[in-house]
């Protein structure tokens, strides 16, 4: 068989599409070859004003983890607009090359760190199943086919990957982190506890998606508050989800600075009443239109970058 011409010319003439995004005086670019990431790119501020408020009291050259990190979203923005340094950890392999992709782009070897493994309670070879298979895609599971309410569920495809406690990433070289992120639908709980030591003796404050739903979760939230670190009460009343699916999930921020949390609460009512971008996203959730939301009053800037 031969492949015809037109064939040939498309490959040969093939372009990455690169969305460059600034924020207050500083640019983020994104390579964005399909709708799910540029939706993410146009949704930065707006998808999860709070995990931007927090992001915020971030200072420069302190080390957050971004677990659950997919194609670098707040990695980038933590490494630029804060300038601190960031380890990722993304198990899935699309996500991952997409992420190191976008780290590529921002020059941004010397601040992030990317590790295409998992983290939960041991070291060991699993399998993550995915149930997506479009770019940046999240919702995948580690061990078990089940979903975000820890619920079986069929996948559509499979991955062998690697994970590891976090404790014992820092006994190997790798920097104990100040600030932790964990989002990864559903096993939380299990990322906690390997990192235990870690959270207890070096941690200042962590954002966890938790699902409220299961006692696995809330227990996350006993143990913290036993380690010492506070929560902000209305601000998780005004985060957690109301309805849906993902009912009762909410971005809960630990820190052991009551202040801290007060300053994270307070900028995210002000962005939140009084962002355009945020009002109109929230309209088009309403209205079930979110998932073509492709609007942002920041500049954005687009390139047809020929690959190399």
């Amino acid at each position: 068989m031969i492949i015809n011409e037109q064939s040939i010319d498309f490959i040969t003439n093939q372009k990455d599409i690169i969305t460059s995004l600034t924020l207050v005086d500083k640019t983020l670019k994104f390579l964005t070859n399909s709708p799910y990431p540029l939706k993410r790119v146009c949704t930065i501020e707006i998808e999860e004003p709070e995990t931007i408020a927090w992001l915020n009291t971030i200072n420069a050259d302190e080390v957050l983890w971004d677990i659950g990190a997919n194609m670098g979203i707040y990695t980038l923005y933590s490494a630029v607009m804060r300038n601190c340094n960031v380890y990722s950890f993304e198990p899935e392999s699309s996500n991952y090359a997409l992420l190191s992709k976008n780290i590529s782009l921002n020059n941004l070897s010397d601040k992030v760190t990317a590790l295409c493994c998992g983290l939960s309670n041991e070291s060991s070879i699993k399998t993550l199943f995915k149930y997506c298979d479009f770019e940046s895609s999240g919702i995948n599971s580690v061990g078990e086919e089940i979903d975000a309410h820890l619920k079986p569920r069929k996948s559509i495809s499979s991955q062998t990957v690697i994970t590891f406690k976090g404790d014992e990433l820092i006994t190997k070289g790798i920097a104990a982190p100040q600030h932790i992120k964990i989002d990864v639908d559903g096993i939380e709980h299990l990322i906690v506890a390997g990192l235990e030591k870690t959270i207890r003796e070096e941690c200042k404050t962590l954002l966890i998606e938790l699902n409220m739903n299961l006692p696995e979760h809330r227990n996350v939230v006993d143990i913290l508050h036993g380690y010492g670190f506070k929560t902000h009460k209305e601000l998780t009343d005004d985060t957690i989800i109301k309805n849906g699916y993902w009912k009762n999930m909410v971005n809960m921020i630990f820190s052991r600075d009551a202040n801290t949390l007060d300053k994270i609460a307070k900028c995210y009512r002000e962005f939140t009443q009084h962002s355009q971008d945020y009002n109109t996203y929230q309209l088009a959730l309403l209205e079930k239109r979110s998932e073509n939301f492709y609007q942002t009053s920041n500049p954005i800037d687009i390139e047809y970058r020929v690959r190399k």
